[in-house]
């Protein structure tokens, strides 16, 4: 009975584990926030905050980026900084996706990242290709210029 089990389990995973993540559509939002803030703006026009659960959508999400109005530079340095979906506000331990809860199976974190001093997630965006796309953790209550929203799965 238990290697049926098992075997069940393991079949399953399968074939729910090894699904790629879907293509998204990432829209960036030009407005001054804090983490919460852009949140909750993302819920007000009916998207999510955006979650990044793979290279593929990471690049996507960098495209959205490079796509977007001419970036205005963010307070945390030479790169411009966007709000995504992930913190370590519920736990303080592990980094998770607000939409969903679920943790990062994902990152694309900077040198040093993340620092135990900040809980929330951002990505940095610099001319550099070498930097773009990294991503840091950022005092919640900081007031980004821009942040990235996805739209809802149907």
């Amino acid at each position: 009975m238990f290697k049926t089990v098992f075997l069940l389990f393991g079949f399953g995973c399968l074939l729910v584990c090894a699904q790629k993540p879907e293509p998204k559509e990432y829209v960036v939002i030009q407005k001054e926030s804090n983490w919460i803030g852009a949140i909750e703006f993302c819920h007000r026009i009916r998207m999510q905050p955006a979650i990044v659960s793979s290279a593929q959508q990471q690049r996507q999400i960098e495209e959205a980026v490079a796509a977007s109005p001419e970036p205005t530079p963010g307070p945390m340095g030479k790169k411009t900084y966007y709000w995504i979906g992930a913190s370590n506000l519920s736990s303080k331990r592990w980094f998770i996706w607000e939409p969903t809860g679920q943790p990062l199976i994902y990152a694309k974190w900077e040198a040093n990242q993340p620092s135990p001093k900040f809980n929330c997630v951002a990505l940095g965006y610099s001319a550099s290709t070498l930097e773009r796309g990294q991503w840091s953790t950022a005092d919640c209550d900081q007031q980004l210029k821009q942040f990235v929203c996805e739209a809802s799965p149907r």
